[in-house]
């Protein structure tokens, strides 16, 4: 009996550290933390949003998410695109108040404005737990696209929700009209790591 206690209290005891590292590798991996909030909730209690952006993708990963999506809006094959998406290495994690979060799976930042970062998650915003959004998402698209512009000390989030997705002229996605989305979340950068810029 005191042996299988004493291996039952190893074996959680070397979970909890491995739990730790992976934390802390993590922490050490990231660009970017931000915290805010969305008016696009029915309560405020359930208004919180966490962004923790651990890279952006390379020439490798935008080009196959980026010719996938030409291929979506040739074919509308959502599932096709989804196979694409879902390939990826995550690039970071966004949470509400849903149980579950939504991973980054694209990730690119403006090389003449560091204040413009796009993000494309899935599965789509609002569909992890659809009760807690004034206004569900009625799309059937298995993504969401999200674009950060830095304004003073917040960055004001606008997504696909309220804009079409384009490839811009260096061969990246981005939102057709920021500028009348409406706004999805504000937020604020917590901390910082490894920043190349």
């Amino acid at each position: 009996m005191y042996r299988k206690l004493v291996t039952l209290f190893s074996t959680r005891l070397l979970v909890l550290m491995m739990l730790a590292l992976g934390w802390q590798v993590a922490q050490a991996a990231a660009l970017y933390e931000f915290k805010g909030t969305t008016p696009q909730t029915k309560s405020e209690g359930d208004n919180e949003i966490r962004l923790s952006l651990l890279g952006l993708s390379d020439d490798a990963q935008n080009q196959a998410v980026v010719q996938a999506f030409r291929e979506y809006l040739e074919q509308k094959d959502a599932q096709a695109f989804d196979k694409t998406i879902q390939e990826q290495q995550s690039r970071g994690y966004l949470f509400t108040k849903a149980a579950a979060g939504y991973s980054v799976k694209y990730a690119w930042q403006d090389q003449n404005n560091s204040d413009r970062i796009v993000l494309l998650v899935t599965p789509a915003l609002k569909t992890r737990n659809p009760y807690l959004w004034k206004e569900q998402n009625q799309s059937e698209e298995p993504f969401s696209v999200l674009e950060l512009r830095k304004q003073g000390e917040e960055l004001t989030v606008k997504t696909s929700l309220d804009s079409a997705v384009v490839v811009n002229d260096v061969g990246q996605l981005q939102l057709q009209d920021y500028d009348n989305a409406s706004v999805f979340a504000t937020l604020k950068e917590q901390r910082s790591y490894n920043r190349s810029n």
